[in-house]
Order: C-alpha cells, then sequence, then structure tokens
C-alpha cells in the first residue's frame, strides 16, 4: 500500500474527518536530507468533529500520535491543518466573492453570454 493511502486509512479511522487532504509534497525536497534518506514531506488539511475544544498543539499532537509509526519511519515533515467543522465553514465564508473581469462581485447565475 502506498504512503499517502496508509495515512488516510489511520485518520480516517481515529478521527473520521467531514474533509481530509493529504499531498505528497516529497518531490519539492529533492536533495534535502530527509528526501535523499527516503522520507517523505507531506501536507495534511483535515476536518473533524474530534477537535472540538481542543487546543491547535493539543491537535497536532493528536495527529502525531495516530501517526507515530511514520513518522518514524518514512516521513521526514509533515505540515498540519487541523480544523473543527465550525471553524471550516467560518473560513469559507470569509473567502473573498468572485469577481468579473471590470473587478464587480460576479452572480452565480450570471452567464457569459448575457
Amino acid at each position: 500500500m502506498a504512503l499517502k493511502e496508509q495515512l488516510t486509512q489511520k485518520i480516517e479511522a481515529a478521527l473520521s474527518p467531514v474533509y481530509l487532504s493529504i499531498v505528497d509534497e516529497t518531490w519539492k525536497h529533492a536533495g534535502h536530507a530527509g528526501a535523499i534518506a527516503g522520507k517523505g514531506h507531506f501536507t495534511m488539511h483535515l476536518v473533524s468533529e474530534k477537535f472540538e475544544g481542543m487546543m491547535l498543539l493539543d491537535r497536532n499532537r493528536m495527529i502525531f500520535g495516530i501517526l507515530k509509526e511514520e513518522m518514524a519511519t518514512c516521513i521526514h515533515a509533515l505540515s498540519i491543518r487541523a480544523q473543527t467543522p465550525l471553524e471550516w465553514d467560518a473560513e469559507k465564508q470569509d473567502e473573498p466573492l468572485p469577481t468579473d473581469r471590470e473587478g464587480r462581485v460576479a452572480s452565480t447565475f450570471s452567464s457569459p453570454l448575457f
């Protein structure tokens, strides 16, 4: 099984995320000590209700605990973005509205033909 699939299965089993994205960025670190040793570089964004009431540091500790074996053997670096569903929803609402070429807020119902 590929490492990314292994990470996905472990996180899904432990945290039941409503959203999970794991990106292998090992290629960006070619020549880096960890990459030379054969270990990977990953970014992870996950949203789970299990993070409710937890500080960010505790969320990261939880994830590193779940992936303890992989961190010791095949992961050199892991960047984590751990959010609750409420935090994720609030962040999505803060995204700027799409605009047209003139900088006007584009309607989601507009058609480029009209």
